[in-house]
């Protein structure tokens, strides 16, 4: 049973890529191999996928789990078998794309909120949280290589690994956010066509998004005047060239009532790392409506001006979570909270409450032993 869900899974997952993507079946034929081994670990050859005989072992309440272990390796068989890549400087291409294909398939079958089961909340992570960007902002703050480094000359091969296929992965996933879909399936389109059997870089990847960004700059989802460059340069300047992180933080906000019964509301964003990249400002106003503008994110503090038919209610940040920052707990005017027994997992924009049995003082009263309540906040 598990075998044909593989079979089936990797069938949509060609189909997702052609369509979604314009990428063709790499191969004539794609052989699935069940391998004798003691991890889960997927690993692509050539036309060969081999899938550690565990991932068939598991319970079904785990199809998700291997679903998304293999989709995060589908991917090389374009990019690290087809278009090949440098054995030393080039471990981002043959991983973080893969890995953002695998992402993008997922969140495709079971939506972009998705967690890795599909029938507890509770213990529940998203794949996206746990799988994808909550490895990418593992890697310690001292480690300061960027995408485009050396693997052999690294002082920490885990992290250096963790980057490549990670934080690639989630800076990607920006660019498509940055650049709209059909800019970005064009320019991964190309870079695909373009390069096969050859060995291609950072150069190449850039060229080929520069191009499809030029092509398409009045389809693209950030407005033109959010984006005064010409080209994508600073981007992969930033983003794989570069160690910075992203934190943008919601500041002061004052609304004024104009003559003409309309509510003038200023929102002030703060840019707290040296990353930057056009944030989403969305204002929930108090009749239920929504209102959605773009900061540039390029000054320490850049106010947004809402000009609204109806008081605002609530303010967020980035609300979609596209963007790769350091936290997402100062990204809105009110707090998510999450309550759970003893432990929990909970997401990055949250406040995490424990409710864990206690042998000391409980917390209705202080005085005699019960349930104590733990507080976990985070420094995310």
């Amino acid at each position: 049973e598990r075998a044909e869900l593989l079979h089936q899974w990797i069938g949509q997952f060609f189909s997702f890529a052609a369509r979604n993507y314009g990428l063709k079946p790499p191969w004539k034929t794609v052989r699935i191999v069940a391998l004798e081994a003691d991890y889960e670990q997927i690993k692509v050859i050539n036309n060969l996928v081999l899938i550690p005989v565990a991932n068939y072992k598991r319970s079904f309440w785990f199809d998700r789990r291997v679903q998304g272990l293999v989709s995060l390796s589908l991917g090389k068989l374009w990019f690290g078998e087809k278009v090949l890549h440098h054995r030393d400087m080039g471990l981002w291409l043959t991983n973080g794309i893969p890995a953002f294909l695998g992402l993008r398939f997922y969140e495709h079958q079971y939506g972009s909120g998705s967690g890795i089961f599909n029938f507890i909340n509770w213990m529940n992570p998203r794949f996206r949280d746990h799988y994808v960007e909550g490895m990418a902002l593992e890697v310690p703050e001292d480690y300061k290589e960027p995408i485009l480094s050396s693997f052999k000359e690294t002082l920490s091969p885990r992290s250096h690994l963790e980057t490549a296929a990670y934080k690639t992965a989630m800076v990607i996933s920006m660019l498509e956010y940055l650049i709209g879909h059909q800019a970005f399936s064009s320019g991964l389109k190309s870079f695909s066509e373009e390069n096969q059997h050859q060995v291609a870089g950072l150069k190449q990847f850039q060229d080929a998004f520069n191009r499809s960004f030029r092509e398409s700059s009045s389809q693209n989802t950030i407005p033109e005047e959010s984006l005064p460059e010409k080209n994508l340069d600073w981007f992969f300047d930033q983003w794989f060239r570069d160690t910075v992180r992203m934190d943008y933080a919601l500041g002061e906000l004052q609304t004024e009532e104009l003559p003409d019964r309309k509510f003038l509301t200023k929102v002030e964003v703060k840019k707290l790392g040296k990353g930057r990249m056009p944030v989403e400002v969305m204002m929930i106003l108090k009749d239920g409506n929504q209102s959605l503008l773009l900061a540039e994110g390029r000054e320490s503090r850049e106010t947004v001006l809402f000009k609204t038919s109806s008081p605002p209610d609530k303010v967020s940040l980035d609300p979609g979570e596209k963007l790769l920052e350091a936290k997402r707990i100062n990204n809105h005017s009110f707090r998510f909270h999450r309550v759970r027994p003893i432990w929990g997992i909970k997401k990055r924009r949250e406040y995490l409450w424990l409710l864990v049995p206690g042998v000391a003082s409980n917390a209705i009263d202080g005085n005699s032993y019960g349930i104590s309540i733990r507080f976990r906040i985070g420094d995310y």
